[in-house]
């Protein structure tokens, strides 16, 4: 079944803002319909915290910045303050959800249970139809 991807608000402003991340739905939809890794992606992870951010399945898949240089042989495994949220839909598994993107300060952002609540308000409800 072919992989369809839905976006935020959040994800456009920041889109709009940084012609890096133009073309990054188009991006994700390659990434995970047939496991081509962009450059600008690297970890691909799940958040494990807060319980709510657990429940929404909410993941983030860390993005290169046009500062940092990355060898194509670890652009997997590297890690970066700039994190594209994401979850997919709970009866549609095929769809999914650009949240957010996490920037500059990702990591902080990710350990604030208040941001992470939000994030997984918002995935959950759109999880819900689909």
């Amino acid at each position: 079944m072919p992989i369809s991807v839905s976006k935020l608000e959040l994800v456009d402003d920041v889109v709009a803002s940084s012609p890096d991340y133009r073309n990054l739905d188009d991006s994700f939809k390659t990434y995970k319909q047939f496991n081509v890794v962009p450059s600008v992606f690297g970890k691909d992870d799940v958040y494990t915290q807060p319980a709510e951010a657990v429940d929404a399945e909410l993941w983030h898949i860390h993005l290169k910045t046009p500062t940092r240089y990355i060898p194509s042989n670890i652009h997997l495994r590297f890690t970066s303050d700039t994190h594209l949220v994401y979850t997919r839909g709970k009866k549609d598994r095929d769809h999914y959800l650009l949240v957010a993107i996490l920037t500059p300060d990702a990591h902080d952002q990710a350990n604030d249970d208040s941001v992470m609540m939000y994030l997984a308000s918002l995935a959950s409800e759109w999880r819900k139809s689909h």
